[in-house]
């Protein structure tokens, strides 16, 4: 299976932390980037980790200050972040970015000076964890989706010119989790063949 486990050091406010990561495969690297969130680690990504492994090395990490690793006391803010981001990105590569996470993402694309290549973003399934938790579907549970998450700029986003977009019309919380397959193909897709520079893979 060449998958290992692996940690990367980051110095932040002056101090050396910890980064988990997890390994598959050799060759041309994708990041994998887990959804900003404390219930989301990076052993979410390893269906999708196995199926990009026909053609792809890939590295999912944690974010810091979430994961399995130990967390030091460090006031995590959007600024650091920005700069744990950077950091991965120029020492392991391509990132392909769930959920929240991909709001970093494209903060990163559009600061680095030399350009990240092509990006990928797996957004939020709109659904929200609500019905899972409690076992039914309620109309609240749909306003309170839309007063934190809007669709609509993740449409917006999918309909500029140098976006592709792709909607999976099925899927709990972590769609990429459930049908990594048809993912796993939309990505390789955009990969190979497509000319744009930026995908974004929604799902609802």
């Amino acid at each position: 299976m060449n998958r290992s486990e692996d940690q990367i050091g980051w110095e932040v406010d002056g101090r050396k932390v910890a980064v988990g990561m997890t390994r598959f495969r050799t060759g041309s690297n994708l990041l994998l980037l887990p959804a900003l969130s404390s219930i989301s680690t990076r052993s979410e990504m390893r269906p999708l980790q196995e199926r990009l492994g026909a053609s792809y090395a890939t590295t999912a990490i944690d974010w810091r200050g979430f994961g399995t690793l130990p967390r030091p006391k460090i006031d995590w803010r959007p600024e650091l972040y920005r700069a744990f981001l950077h950091f991965v990105v120029e020492n392991v590569g391509l990132p392909i970015a769930a959920g929240r996470a991909a709001v970093y993402a494209l903060a990163e694309a559009m600061n680095n000076s030399a350009g990240i290549g092509r990006l990928c973003l797996l957004s939020l399934t709109w659904r929200g964890p609500l019905p899972t938790m409690m076992g039914k579907r309620m109309a609240l549970f749909r306003a309170l989706s839309k007063a934190v998450e809007s669709k609509a700029e993740m449409e917006a986003l999918g309909s500029l010119t140098n976006v592709e977009a792709i909607e999976v019309t099925r899927g709990k919380l972590s769609f990429y989790q459930e049908f990594p397959g048809d993912v796993a193909k939309t990505i390789m897709r955009f990969l190979h063949h497509q000319p744009q520079d930026a995908n974004a893979v929604p799902s609802t």
